[in-house]
C-alpha cells in the first residue's frame, strides 16, 4: 500500500536515475516502460506535450494488479474526471479504480462518467459515512 506522497517520491527517484522512456520508441513499448511508474499520464502519453501526471490518494498492490483508491469528498467536474479515468484505462497495471465517496451525488457522477467512457477496467464507487465521536 502506498500513499500519494510515497508514489510521487518513488517516481521522482526513478526519473532521477535517467530516462527510462525513449521518445523514439513505439507507443506500445513506451506504454509498457511508463507503466512501471505510479503516476498516470493525463495527456495520453503524447511525446510532444509536457507530461502531466495524476496520482491516486492511495495505491494498493495486490497479485491481480494495482487498485487505485480515490477519496472523492468534493464534486469534480466532468472533464477532469474523464481525463483521470481515461488515464487509468490506459495504464495496464491498474486493475481496478475504487472511488470512496461520502455524497451519493458525487458517486453517481463518477459512475455516469465511467459508463459514458465505456471503460474495460472496473470503476467501483463505494459510499462511506464518517462518524466522529462526540459530533
Amino acid at each position: 500500500m502506498y500513499c500519494e506522497r510515497e508514489m510521487r517520491v518513488a517516481d521522482e527517484k526513478a526519473a532521477a536515475t535517467g530516462p527510462t522512456v525513449d521518445p523514439g520508441w513505439s507507443p506500445a513499448i513506451r506504454a509498457k516502460a511508463e507503466d512501471s511508474s505510479f503516476g498516470t499520464r493525463l495527456d495520453g502519453g503524447a511525446p510532444s506535450s509536457p507530461a502531466r501526471f495524476h496520482y491516486p490518494d492511495l495505491m494498493l498492490v495486490v497479485p491481480q494488479g494495482r487498485v487505485a483508491v480515490e477519496l472523492q469528498l468534493t464534486p469534480i467536474g466532468r472533464r477532469p474526471l474523464e481525463s483521470i479515468l481515461t488515464a487509468y484505462a490506459l495504464k495496464p497495471s491498474i486493475a481496478v479504480v475504487l472511488y470512496l465517496v461520502q455524497d451519493g451525488a458525487i458517486g453517481d457522477a463518477v459512475q455516469a462518467v465511467a459508463a459514458s467512457l465505456g471503460l474495460a477496467r472496473p470503476v467501483h464507487v463505494q459510499r462511506v459515512i464518517f462518524e466522529f465521536a462526540g459530533h
